[in-house]
């Protein structure tokens, strides 16, 4: 069953969201990313007021990791002020004591397995699936899209050359590009996006350029 008919039967056809990379609590985002607040406390204040001022209490979010990064503490008493229900892609940010506390807690519940179908064509991650993986996705369903989050401000492109001027291994071609849909906090104005919208949003795909 994929996950939108799961959370359809179990809460009776909710408006589902999607969101990703809110990074609370992690000061240096704010100038890795270009963020437009002046420090942590003014951007988990804004993060906050735009997510309930979109989401209501039976609403469903899925989010598609790094929720946060730095006091384990000061995120949990920030994330029991959002409102809806939450899942959560677990992101490389996404471990240890953090993980463990947003689930016993139960702020999130968590998807594992790294990559969910939402639908028939619809793959929710939190790095872009790569060519290989979305080839067999593809082979099922050619109209088949990849939601991610990972790179925040950047197109898969520049994201990508930044990594192989690095010299890390990841190459351009390692991407089926046009099948990417990029729902980082800082592409879609900070807050979550209906799920069922936002293919609609062009500017999000990641698309030969």
């Amino acid at each position: 069953m994929f996950l939108k008919d799961k959370i359809n039967e179990k809460y009776d056809n909710p408006k589902i969201y999607v969101v990703s990379d809110t990074h609370f609590s992690h000061q240096n985002i704010i100038k890795y990313c270009d963020r437009p607040f002046k420090d942590e406390h003014h951007m988990n204040e804004v993060l906050i007021h735009k997510w309930n001022k979109v989401i209501k209490e039976d609403d469903v979010v899925i989010h598609l990791g790094d929720v946060g990064f730095g006091s384990i503490n000061k995120i949990m008493d920030d994330l029991r002020r959002l409102n809806g229900i939450k899942y959560l892609v677990p992101g490389n940010h996404d471990y240890g004591k953090h993980l463990i506390k947003y689930e016993t807690n139960e702020i999130f519940e968590v998807l594992r397995g790294g990559a969910v179908f939402f639908d028939e064509s619809t793959i929710l991650t939190h790095k872009p699936y790569k060519k290989h993986m979305m080839e067999k996705a593809v082979t099922k369903n050619p109209n088949t899209i990849n939601v991610h989050g990972h790179i925040h401000n950047k197109t898969l492109q520049s994201f990508q050359k930044d990594f192989a001027d690095l010299g890390v291994e990841d190459r351009y071609e390692d991407y089926d590009f046009g099948r990417y849909l990029n729902v980082s906090v800082e592409m879609i104005n900070y807050k979550p996006i209906l799920i069922e919208d936002m293919i609609h949003i062009h500017d999000l795909f990641e698309g030969a350029k």
